[in-house]
């Protein structure tokens, strides 16, 4: 074979294989209440606390292969949202359950949460520990 038809072979070989491309790292949050750092709740107050990421799965990873005129890409079965999600507020020794909510499903919504809940009024002002079900919990202010 002489080095020009190598080189055309070469070349025509390499463009028909299957390309692989390198899975992506996995970085999905976990399911917490949304921006919990302004968050002050008030004693006997009505108020509604968001949470985002309340999903079973993750699509943050994957592979796509890219050969003569097609690619695919799999990432994996898609997320579940999250039902029956309880909210607990802990303060002074003391936990409340504050309410139940389920996770929506929707685009560009999906894994958020809502709960509308009733601060108690014998809780202590001060610090306190909102612990979604399934979520991390944070530290937020009672007034």
């Amino acid at each position: 074979m002489r080095p020009p038809t190598f080189l055309l072979v070469t070349l025509l070989a390499a463009t028909l294989l299957p390309v692989g491309q390198r899975s992506a790292s996995a970085s999905c949050a976990a399911p917490t209440v949304a921006d919990a750092d302004d968050l002050v709740l008030r004693r006997g107050a009505t108020v509604q606390i968001d949470g985002v990421g309340f999903v079973d799965g993750c699509q943050d990873t994957g592979s796509c292969t890219i050969s003569w005129g097609c690619s695919r890409c799999d990432h994996g079965p898609e997320p579940l949202t999250l039902r029956d999600l309880t909210l607990r507020l802990r303060s002074d020794g003391r936990t409340w359950a504050l309410g139940v909510a389920d996770a929506r499903s929707g685009p560009g919504d999906l894994g958020a949460v809502t709960w509308t809940v009733d601060v108690p009024q014998r809780v202590a002002v001060g610090r306190a520990v909102l612990r979604p079900e399934r979520g991390q919990p944070v530290v937020v202010r009672v007034r």
